[in-house]
This record gives C-alpha cells, sequence and structure tokens, in this order.
C-alpha cells in the first residue's frame, strides 16, 4: 500500500466496526438462484471439521484451485502461501447468481477469496479473528451480504468483545471489521450469506463511503 492508503486505512479502522449499506439487494432472488445447486453438492466448509457449515466458491486462483474455504488450514497442511487477494478470477458459479454478481461488480477491483456460505441448525463459527497479518501492505475488507434466514431468531453474528449481536436482515449488506473477535451460530437450516474479501486501499474506501455506506 501507498503512504496515502495507510492514511486511509487508519481512518477506515477508526469508524464504525459495523458499516451498513444504504441499499438492499433482492435476496429472494439471490435464494431462487441458489436452487439451482441443490443442498447435497455444496462442499463442505472446511472439509477437516465435521461443522454444519457448507460452500460455494465464487471467486478462484487465476485458473482453479482445491476447495480453500479456511485459508488457514489449507495453507499450513499444504505448504502453499496463498492470500485472500490470489483469489481474482470469478468462478462459473459467480456468474450463474446474477443478483449476487450485481452486488459485487462494483467491487471488482479489489475482489479477492469470495463465497457462498451455508450454515444448517447447529453450524457456528467459533470465537476467532479475520484479517489479521503483520505485513502492512496487505489488508482486507469483509463484504457480507445476508442472503436467507437472517435474522436474530435463526441466526447470530455476534462480536465477542461486548456481546453485541449484529442486527442483520435477509437482503441486507454490511461491512464488518472482522479483525476483532466473533463468533456466528445458526439455528435453522439454510442460513446463507455471501462474505467477500474486498483489497482495502484509500479508492475502495472512498467507494464504500460515496456510493455505499450509511452515513449516521
Amino acid at each position: 500500500m501507498t503512504p496515502e492508503d495507510h492514511i486511509a486505512l487508519t481512518k477506515y479502522l477508526s469508524m464504525e466496526d459495523l458499516m451498513k449499506f444504504r441499499y438492499n439487494f433482492d435476496a429472494k432472488s439471490a435464494w431462487q438462484e441458489l436452487q439451482q445447486y441443490p443442498r447435497d453438492t455444496w462442499p463442505r466448509y472446511n472439509p477437516r471439521k465435521p461443522i454444519e457449515r457448507y460452500c460455494l466458491d465464487l471467486t478462484q486462483v487465476p485458473g482453479g484451485n482445491d476447495n480453500v474455504s479456511s485459508l488457514k488450514e489449507y495453507n499450513d497442511s499444504t505448504g502453499k502461501r496463498l492470500l485472500n487477494q490470489d483469489f481474482t478470477e470469478p468462478t462459473e458459479i459467480y456468474h450463474n447468481l446474477p443478483t449476487i454478481k450485481n452486488v459485487l461488480e462494483p467491487f471488482r477491483p479489489w475482489l479477492g477469496r469470495t463465497h457462498i456460505i451455508r450454515i444448517d441448525a447447529g453450524g457456528y463459527f467459533p470465537p476467532h479473528y479475520d484479517t489479521v497479518t503483520v505485513d502492512y501492505d496487505m489488508y482486507d475488507v469483509r463484504l457480507v451480504a445476508a442472503i436467507h434466514n437472517i435474522n436474530n431468531m435463526s441466526f447470530k453474528w455476534l462480536y465477542n468483545t461486548d456481546d453485541r449481536v449484529i442486527p442483520m436482515t435477509d437482503g441486507e449488506l454490511w461491512i464488518i471489521n472482522t479483525g476483532k473477535p466473533h463468533s456466528v451460530f445458526s439455528f435453522k437450516n439454510d442460513a446463507v450469506i455471501m462474505v467477500a474479501n474486498l483489497r482495502f486501499d484509500r479508492l475502495l474506501l472512498k467507494e464504500i463511503l460515496d456510493k455505499h455506506y450509511i452515513y449516521t
């Protein structure tokens, strides 16, 4: 990153941890488009752990890659050193989901590892950090789209520092600071979100603030 990008990153990190977009997307259409992928065809998210989590990759390393749902564990087990920013090529699934594609297209210059995640009843992500790196020339911002069965009755995204629940519902888009400890729980089948890693620079922050974020 340039010195200007580092200044922009400092500004971003001093802002809100949760940045809700000023508009929604058509979650019902996104869910209908996902019906072309039957439940039993979704690969397990991090197949090394038998938790009720499944995913569809929307981006890949140019030329294709294996199931890399958990980047750290994949790198640890293979000896590779892939980064979120290496996953720049849209997959066939990306092009087959026009509603989600339309959500992501404004962010294509920054788009990295991105997938649809389905968490069934009893599925969870335990408390953890994301985007934690000692390389200060890299930082990823997480864009989350709430697609199906996302509400406080069936799904909880929890900030573990203060036990705050993100009031997320179907159709909403959020930038979430996942560099802070958080966990996710589903109490119902087919809780579906899209998670995109966006490579940070000052132009991404300008894009978010000028066109997408609700100022409060």
